[in-house]
């Protein structure tokens, strides 16, 4: 398995168990006692539509992972997700925006900036390849010795 494949692999899952079973399933009243913060009812579908939105990025990594048709989309998707992610997590982080946010929360968010920027920097040192299209494709070699039908 190659590295690419791996990483893909690692942060869909990541992402899955960390980013959208919780957005998705944990029950609003939790949030405040992990040090996040929520203001009203109406407020809480943004974390859910967060939850969705996380849930089809990790679809499309596992897919990129299985499928190496998909790979180039896969890995496009991961650096810009990561990065955009790892860019508001930066200037919520160090720009005050989580001022009323717990240190369990705020440490949280720490963790993920310190992972969503590796993972970009490793689908881009990793993925590079894949992106411009010059990375090798893996087929398996034919056992059958005629020539492959014309195309109709």
């Amino acid at each position: 398995m190659t590295w690419l494949r791996k990483i893909l692999l690692i942060k869909a899952v990541l992402t899955l168990v960390f980013w959208v079973l919780p957005l998705l399933f944990l029950p609003a009243g939790l949030f405040p006692d992990l040090g996040i913060p929520t203001w009203t009812p109406a407020a809480n579908v943004f974390l859910r539509l967060l939850g969705g939105a996380y849930l089809a990025i990790a679809l499309v990594e596992l897919w990129g992972f299985v499928d190496s048709a998909h790979r180039r989309s896969a890995v496009l998707l991961g650096i810009v997700s990561s990065s955009v992610t790892s860019l508001v997590l930066c200037r919520d982080i160090f720009y005050g925006e989580l001022w009323n946010w717990g240190v369990f929360g705020w440490a949280l968010m720490l963790l993920w900036l310190l992972l969503y920027t590796l993972f970009a920097l490793a689908l881009l040192a990793t993925g590079l390849a894949t992106l411009l299209g010059r990375a090798d494709s893996v087929t398996a070699p034919s056992s059958d010795a005629r020539p492959p039908l014309p195309p109709y």
